[in-house]
């Protein structure tokens, strides 16, 4: 049986999903943007950034030591998890292309691509960034927390969207008109695939750290993600040592203190005000970054 035909209203809307908006009008209750606004602006837009700098933050990390122990299994979970969310964006991809172009706006394609493809470098930066870096990945997690909420939005404009906004493609051959609806169930499942990355990525790596990187230098600052050190997260353990009844801190002993991040250690700061001082004394300049770095 055919499709039935699109009503004026449906294609009215799909004609102004079709253009910048950004207020997508009537359609969908009147509280949406257009379909081309979303693929510009929330879709394009952070996939294109964090493919400009995930290349070179690969690139840059690659050359740092590992500081994991063997036998962690948190690196696989991410991995598998960048790897299913590719998958699904790779099948949207699919059913966008084989939609009918009244359907589809002029960008619909290229976000679809530039969205699988920025999950492909996602996977191989947050392998790098996990088996490299001591803290959880800022990058990833700004980025997983931003287009969530894109992400979001755009489910609820592919799932209010009217399935039959076009029964009939150019040369009047019908089309399956679940497709949308599957591109809707597709938006969805990738959200929540999204939402669960969003909360593996912030996860404390310290326990499977190496012994050099859980101890001088390396306190519980220096190894907690980006929401961690947001919300001060990391100082709980302080405050509850500290509110317990009856208990006293051992600050001469250090025992109740976390450990200091070395960029913040006096003894650290004064050997690089001795290194900067000895190289004015002798009229040597210090490269900046040897100043930085200087132990």
């Amino acid at each position: 049986m055919d499709p039935p035909a699109s009503s004026p209203v449906s294609a009215a809307c799909a004609h102004l999903d079709n253009s910048f908006g950004p207020h997508a009008g009537e359609c969908r209750g009147g509280f949406d943007f257009t379909l081309f606004f979303e693929e510009t602006i929330l879709t394009i837009l952070p996939a294109g950034l964090i493919l400009l700098v995930s290349l070179p933050r690969v690139w840059f990390m690659w050359r740092k030591a590992k500081k994991l122990t063997s036998g962690s299994h948190l690196a696989t979970v991410k991995v598998s998890t960048w790897v299913a969310l590719a998958v699904l964006q790779l099948a949207a991809l699919v059913l966008w292309s084989r939609l009918p172009s009244p359907v589809r706006t002029r960008t619909t394609l290229a976000a679809a691509a530039l969205t699988f493809v920025s999950s492909l470098a996602l996977s191989l930066l947050s392998y790098v960034e996990h088996t490299r870096n001591v803290r959880p990945s800022s990058i990833i997690g700004a980025f997983l927390f931003a287009t969530l909420l894109f992400d979001i939005a755009r489910a609820r404009t592919l799932w209010l969207r009217d399935p039959y906004v076009v029964s009939l493609d150019e040369d009047g051959d019908s089309f399956d008109i679940n497709k949308e609806n599957s591109l809707a169930y597709l938006a969805v499942t990738a959200v929540v695939v999204k939402g669960f990355l969003l909360v593996v990525e912030a996860l404390s790596k310290r326990r499977v750290l190496r012994p050099e990187f859980r101890g001088y230098g390396y306190g519980p600052e220096a190894t907690s993600g980006l929401y961690n050190r947001s919300f001060f997260w990391w100082l709980n353990p302080l405050f509850w040592k500290g509110f317990q009844k009856g208990r006293v801190l051992d600050v001469d002993k250090r025992r109740d203190l976390p450990e200091l991040d070395k960029h913040l250690q006096a003894g650290y700061n004064y050997r690089r005000l001795g290194n900067a001082w000895a190289a004015t004394v002798s009229g040597k300049s210090v490269p900046r970054h040897d100043l930085a770095h200087s132990c």
